[in-house]
């Protein structure tokens, strides 16, 4: 695949429909992902395009028009579906700025069980959604659970859905093994509403445990891990980490036969439902790692992160008491000018870091080229010219001067000593400021230029 194939076909600031694109966030041979803002009131969108020549065309428009009249708050709403002058089919979909379940997880990070619970309600009502209208995600996994600026988690990337009115070959399979069924494994074609049950599963034990049910490894050898891989569900690893109804529910959806499993996503939501457990909340920006929009996936997130406020008894060491006042608590003061449109003049959140990395390498560059200035400063002040030797009256040999020292300093600061009782002789007193060497030299010049006086002509 070469540069030319990968090459984007429409450019950052161009306006498709009522939209402006910003910067690309994906780019393949038959399709391209855009970050853009509507033009109405400056709202993020993600939008995806698909080239002409893609073979899932019908599937795309069928995907986004059955995702346009089935509005549900827990999957990713499309916002306008249509083509460009081009003929280029193309889907506006919601920007999830709150980033993506892989990016809460982190490394080996685990979720509470209030919010793993919330987490797995939502999930089993979008799945719900898509199964009543026979569709089949085929692709339940972290990366493409999104959550919404409110905190509220989303289900997207329908790239590998299963549609009910387009018939595939037989025996392919594809998705992201890792997170895959057994069935789909053997053929993803062939798949139910099971299937999805059974990731999900996944997704849940990776949130409750902090580990991935299947290591990393290459896709053939993890597929042939699943097909002969038959042991019972993790059950006490979840107990562990979860009640025990939960538990079993969770190793009832990882049972590696489909008809061991719940038979739909309502029947698990009510098994869910019954047990009583506490929901938590999901919160916008609650932890997130700083990290670009992904690039596997649409649509693309950004991050939110909630500093915490300092005490006002913790104030750091050495800073001033006057800061008590910056660091208190409570509410933030609302500014008085109004406010802009979510999305005008502001950068995706990967833009801003880059952006914040550069703002820093500047300071950093502006402060050593002042210390280099001020260290250059500071050495050429230490260099002291070297003296003027006068050799006339000198002192003689096993003598002391007059004056004291034969060589003092320079005449930046001081003198010679037989320079010093020449200005004594003009009136400058036993101690001369560093001010008043260019009047001393001065004098002591002149004398110097005035000829010698003859005595024996005095005395004629």
């Amino acid at each position: 695949m070469n540069a030319a194939e990968n090459s984007s076909y429409f450019f950052a600031g161009e306006q498709i429909a009522g939209f402006q694109l910003i910067h690309p966030l994906r780019i393949r041979t038959l399709s391209e992902s855009w970050y853009a803002v509507r033009r109405r009131d400056g709202s993020p969108a993600a939008i995806k395009f698909l080239r002409r020549e893609h073979p899932r065309i019908p599937q795309f428009y069928d995907m986004a028009d059955f995702l346009m009249r089935h509005r549900s708050p827990f999957l990713i709403a499309v916002l306008e579906c249509a083509e460009t002058a081009q003929q280029m089919p193309y889907a506006a979909m919601e920007y999830a700025t709150g980033g993506t379940l892989r990016q809460r997880l982190g490394k080996g990070r685990i979720l509470p069980l209030a919010e793993a619970v919330r987490l797995l309600r939502s999930m089993l009502l979008a799945l719900d959604v898509l199964h009543r209208g026979g569709i089949v995600h085929r692709d339940v996994k972290p990366e493409n659970i999104w959550f919404a600026a409110d905190g509220a988690p989303r289900l997207g990337d329908f790239g590998l859905a299963k549609l009910p009115n387009f018939p595939e070959e037989s025996g392919k399979v594809f998705g992201t093994a890792a997170y895959m069924s057994p069935e789909q494994a053997q053929d993803s074609t062939t798949v139910d509403c099971r299937s999805d049950l059974y990731s999900l599963a996944l997704v849940l034990f990776e949130v409750l445990t902090g580990k991935r049910f299947r290591p990393k490894n290459s896709f053939p050898d993890t597929l042939k891990q699943i097909l002969s891989d038959r042991s019972e569900p993790p059950v006490e690893l979840l107990r562990e980490a979860a009640t025990e109804k939960l538990a079993l529910l969770l190793g009832r959806m990882m049972e590696y036969s489909a008809a061991l499993r719940p038979r739909s996503a309502a029947e698990a939501l009510a098994e869910l439902d019954a047990m009583s457990l506490p929901v938590g909340e999901w919160r916008a920006g609650e932890s997130l790692p700083e990290h670009p929009p992904a690039e596997g996936a649409l649509p693309g997130g950004g991050n939110l992160v909630r500093r915490r406020r300092r005490q006002p008894g913790n104030l750091p060491v050495g800073k001033p008491q006057k800061n008590r006042q910056r660091l208190q608590t409570g509410p933030a003061k609302h500014s008085l000018r109004p406010a802009k449109p979510p999305g005008q003049n502001q950068l995706p959140q990967h833009d801003r870091q880059r952006q914040q990395q550069r703002n820093s390498a500047s300071r950093q560059l502006r402060r050593r080229q002042h210390r280099n200035r001020r260290n250059a400063a500071e050495q050429q002040s230490r260099q002291i010219p070297s003296a003027k030797q006068i050799p006339d009256h000198p002192a003689e040999p096993g003598t002391a001067h007059p004056a004291g020292e034969e060589l003092l300093v320079s005449r930046r600061g001081e003198c010679t000593a037989h320079r010093m009782d020449q200005f004594m002789r003009h009136g400058f007193g036993g101690a001369v400021s560093p001010a008043d060497f260019p009047a001393a030299e001065s004098a002591v010049q002149e004398e110097q230029r005035q000829p010698p006086i003859d005595l024996q002509q005095d005395s004629d």
